[in-house]
């Protein structure tokens, strides 16, 4: 991965900027479809994109373009 790419991960408020949505939103669709994994808890929410939840929030990852 280039040292210079931009972060990929952003927080629910970024995220949801990032796909039109509204922050409450996002949160509640990373419930949906979340599940637990041996590292933590996961949500996929398509198109490659991923959440982690780390303590009470999440984080969401965006594919590398």
């Amino acid at each position: 991965m280039n040292a210079l790419a931009p972060t990929l991960i952003d927080t629910i408020d970024a995220a949801a900027a990032k796909l039109g949505l509204h922050a409450e939103a996002l949160r509640a669709r990373c419930r949906r479809a979340a599940r637990r994994t041996a590292t933590g808890i996961v949500a996929d929410l398509g198109g490659g994109i991923t959440a982690f939840k780390f303590g009470k929030s999440w984080r969401v990852r965006f594919p590398a373009i």
